[in-house]
């Protein structure tokens, strides 16, 4: 597997999210756009079909992409969105990780 110059040695799924991330804030593909199939990205990032799959899900879960089983992957309207950073939605999942942490 041909190693991507954006991503390093290490976790593989957050440094993909992260660089989709940045091409998404850079408008690679527009609102409303589909992005290229898994196989694709995998092949031009060079990394494997379920690290993207995985990424994927993350941005879907940010409300930055929607997933259309059968259609593909979509660029939601990133202006409808409230202005949080990526920093702020980590921090509240860490929140909640450690809530359930001291429930258990």
């Amino acid at each position: 597997m041909a190693e991507s110059p954006g991503l390093r040695h290490g976790p593989v799924v957050p440094q993909l999210e992260s660089l989709l991330r940045e091409l998404l804030r850079e408008q690679r593909w527009k609102a409303g756009e589909r992005l290229p199939s898994e196989v694709r990205l995998a092949e031009e990032l060079g990394v494997g079909r379920s690290s993207v799959r995985e990424a994927i899900r993350l941005l879907a879960r940010d409300g930055l992409v929607d997933v259309r089983h059968g259609s593909g992957t979509f660029v939601t309207d990133l202006s409808t969105m409230p202005h949080e950073g990526p920093d702020v939605r980590r921090l509240l999942r860490r929140a909640r990780l450690l809530e359930a942490y001291e429930v258990r």
